[in-house]
């Protein structure tokens, strides 16, 4: 089953004017129905897409023809790269650890098992740790890799500094 997640799927940002212009497209891996209608879903993203025309069907949920968006692999040399995720991969052990304790190795080992690329881990981490929807759209919009991967880690390093201090 194909599914779009239309901005972040948040109420909130749909009631301030729709849905925003770019959106996720993946499978659905996990759902729970809820009782007036709408559901949460884990969405496992296969690519972004720029919506081009929307329709609402029902309450929150959408229409939409979209045209997929490739992403850029960024410009960094490959240790470079290789690094960022090494250091992204820290930070998310750290951050599930801290929110899912006796959970995170159980969370980190399913990703992990799936290979992902920089932008892939990125973006789980995104969708995991950052609560701030507009900022998880934000970060959604970005289509350079590198830069997504570099945004995360300083949202990631940034909370690590608020929780325990430098």
């Amino acid at each position: 089953v194909l599914a779009i997640l239309l901005g972040v799927g948040s109420v909130g940002l749909l009631e301030e004017g729709g849905v925003r212009g770019i959106c996720g497209v993946g499978v659905i891996v996990q759902h729970r129905p809820h009782a007036d209608g709408p559901s949460d879903i884990v969405l496992w993203g296969e690519t972004r897409a720029r919506i081009l025309s929307q329709e609402l069907v029902t309450g929150s949920y959408f229409s939409a023809q979209v045209q997929p968006l490739r992403e850029a692999p960024g410009t960094g040399a490959p240790e470079a790269l290789a690094q960022l995720r090494r250091d992204l991969l820290v930070l998310l052990r750290e951050r599930l650890e801290a929110r899912f304790p006796g959970r995170s190795g159980d969370l980190l080992s399913d990703v992990l098992k799936q290979s992902p690329g920089l932008g892939a881990l990125a973006d789980f981490a995104a969708a995991t740790l950052l609560g701030d929807p507009g900022e998880r759209q934000a970060i959604l919009e970005i289509l350079d890799v590198q830069a997504r991967a570099d945004r995360v880690r300083g949202i990631l390093d940034r909370s690590v500094l608020e929780v325990c201090g430098p």
